[in-house]
């Protein structure tokens, strides 16, 4: 009897909540996943845009080419969304619209199969509130292997923070002509109805109504150029772009001026975009951005897909991990510099190029199958970067402006993990991108390296590469790689170091009677012992003695409290012997010293024995375990007194910045 009863408030509940997925579109129904089914396939956009900037709104409208690759799947879903919505999914057609910027013109929606069935009915349509979806239910099935057009016409408002399409100001304030767009990573939806997720790849042809004395630049060349009679807007339509990602898709808008240059090859014109009478600024980046292209074509043994790369400066531009293809916006501070600019902003914007002109290889040609990896890709994508632009600009010095943030980012580490969840929500996948996750997870990514060699790990780096571009990839995908190089057990040392909270501090002393260094383990910020749960951490010291012997030694703490041994022509008791663990910092831990080789380390600084990168890191580790109240604030006086006739600017800067914030 009781069953019959549940059975009978379950119609009754479908019965009124299917009122959700009528035609009513203030009401929400739906799937109630964040992610989208994978049935369906974009193949191609046909979208227009007109923007109305007086009224910060915009129209348009989007023709879809959709495959159906599969059969209806048991697709994850919640009671909730069974009761809102019992229509069968092999009905239905799910895509991404953020109803909040977004709103669907509900007459317009139709669907046309390729075939004799034509034009399909729409039966109902329903947002899905929580993860920003439409649901469009036809009244057929959708065979696998069909094929059709969705249509949509939509409104949506020009936003004034960096997302969406959106406006930006002046330097000084004043409202401006600039609109532009920022995707990433899951944006798109805020301009457009699309299948706004990775693994969702399409070409995409965009028109845009636009007032006639504007400039207008998108991914691809323009196509063709129709003013409109009797009126004040003209359509620009581009060319097909390459198949990408719906977060590569991207547009300009406003009064520019423009510098180009063909890179050497012949291959590829660069053109830097900049606010009138500046474009002057845009000479280093323009240079630069040529090099490195050229060169990023010879690392990925693959050429740049288009034969166009346009560099706009935003003023309040800001990067959000994913990057647009064929045009990519800048902060006006790295795009607008010369050589003449510190050394630090020369270091900045090289970096940030280079990460951004690496997404049309790492990034879209190789792109990640859902929101799980997109963490892998940033921090790939990171240390990729930085390692290039020291080999292509190594006057700029990259690598020290990458310690110097590694630094940083260990003091900030309290409670992050490089590789998170997965999401169930966009705002979930907006919290993937923090400066010190990208930081953490690069140096890690170094440590894999040295680990294993940098000769084994650069080919199986390679290996990977020519193994993904142009299709999905995961993290599997790596680890299955640099397994093809190395015996050594890769996964069961990093994926610890990716997943767990904060990072190891590493207690090191000196046992005489066996000529070896003891290592004792924490975790920081907790600062508890790591007795039942090691770390296993790759490391490598710097062992030298006072005739100038100098080695380096590698090796893996694996356990609590672990001894090292260390060569027979070291001893710490004659004057003028020394070790550093952690060679260059470059490892995402900290390391604190007893008090007789602290002295040491005292005297390779006094003697000026150690690497910049080596201060550096002693430095601010130092600093951090003093604020921690785990270190002596005289050992960190002592060490400032030892580095007061430094030169280099760098340290003189840290030891001052230190100052000033006490």
């Amino acid at each position: 009897m009781n069953h019959i009863i549940i059975l009978a408030l379950v119609a009754l509940i479908v019965d009124h909540t299917n009122a959700g997925c009528t035609g009513d579109v203030s009401k929400s129904c739906g799937y109630d996943s964040f992610r989208l089914p994978e049935r369906i396939r974009p193949l191609h956009y046909d979208l227009s845009i007109t923007p109305n900037l007086e009224q910060n709104s915009f129209t348009g409208v989007v023709d879809i080419k959709i495959q159906v690759v599969a059969p209806t799947t048991s697709h994850k879903k919640s009671l909730k969304s069974i009761l809102r919505c019992s229509e069968s999914s092999d009905k239905q057609i799910v895509l991404n619209a953020d109803r909040r910027i977004l709103s669907i013109v509900e007459e317009s929606i139709r669907y046309t199969e390729v075939g004799k069935n034509g034009q399909i009915p729409v039966s109902k349509f329903c947002y899905d509130e929580n993860s920003k979806n439409i649901v469009i239910i036809l009244s057929k099935k959708l065979a696998e292997g069909s094929k059709g057009t969705l249509h949509l016409e939509f409104s949506g408002k020009i936003q004034q923070s960096a997302r969406g399409l959106f406006r930006d100001d002046n330097l000084d304030g004043a409202k401006s002509d600039l609109i532009l767009t920022q995707f990433g990573p899951s944006k798109a939806r805020e301009m457009f109805p699309c299948f706004d997720e990775p693994g969702f790849k399409a070409t995409f042809k965009l028109s845009v109504n636009y007032r006639n004395e504007l400039r207008i630049i998108s991914n691809t060349e323009l196509n063709s150029f129709r003013v409109n009679r009797g009126e004040k807007y003209s359509t620009m339509s581009f060319e097909q772009t390459p198949s990408m990602l719906s977060n590569s898709l991207a547009m300009v808008i406003g009064k520019l001026d423009k510098i180009e240059k063909t890179t050497s090859n012949g291959r590829t014109i660069v053109k830097v975009y900049s606010p009138p009478g500046r474009s002057n600024k845009g000479e280093f980046i323009l240079n630069a951005a040529c090099k490195a292209l050229e060169e990023l074509e010879k690392f990925f043994v693959t050429p740049y897909p288009l034969d166009k790369l346009d560099l706009v400066s935003s003023p309040n531009y800001v990067y959000r991990g994913a990057d647009s293809l064929g045009l990519i916006m800048m902060p006006n501070s790295v795009l607008l510099m010369d050589e003449r600019a510190s050394s630090e902003q020369l270091q900045v914007g090289i970096s940030t190029l280079m990460k951004r002109l690496i997404n049309p290889w790492l990034g879209n040609a190789a792109s990640i199958k859902c929101w799980t990896d997109i963490w892998f890709m940033d921090i790939l994508s990171t240390w990729l970067a930085d390692h290039l632009a020291d080999k292509i600009f190594p006057e700029y010095k990259v690598g020290l402006s990458t310690t110097l943030a590694l630094q940083k980012a260990k003091e900030n580490d309290i409670d992050i993990t490089v590789m998170p969840n997965e999401p169930d929500s966009e705002e979930a996948v907006e919290k993937y991108y923090t400066s010190v996750t990208s930081i953490k997870g690069a140096s890690i990514i170094g440590m894999l390296r040295n680990y294993m060699h940098p000769e084994h790990f650069d080919n199986a780096l390679h290996h990977y590469l020519e193994n993904v571009i142009y299709k999905s990839t995961e993290l599997s995908d790596f680890i299955e790689s640099m397994s093809k190089f190395t015996d050594l057990p890769v996964q069961e040392i990093f994926e610890p170091l990716f997943t767990r909270k904060g990072h190891p501090l590493i207690q090191v002393d000196y046992e005489p009677t066996t000529n070896s260094l003891r290592f004792r383990q924490e975790t920081y910020p907790e600062f508890r012992d790591n007795r039942y749960d090691s770390w296993k951490i790759p490391m490598t010291a710097i062992v030298s003695n006072h005739q100038g012997h100098e080695e380096e030694i590698e090796f893996v703490i694996t356990s609590y409290d672990e001894t090292i041994k260390l060569p027979d022509w070291f001893a710490t008791s004659e004057e003028g012997n020394f070790v550093k663990v952690n060679k260059n910092g470059a490892g995402f831990f900290h390391v604190m010293y007893s008090f007789n080789l602290f002295e040491r380390l005292l005297g390779a600084v006094a003697k000026d024995r150690l690497s910049l990168l080596d201060k550096v890191d002693l430095i601010t580790s130092t600093k951090t375990l003093v604020n921690k109240r785990r270190q002596s604030a005289d050992d960190l006086s002592t060490l400032y007194g030892t580095l007061r006739g430094e030169k280099d600017p760098i340290i003189v800067g840290l030891m001052r910045d230190h100052a000033q914030s006490n």
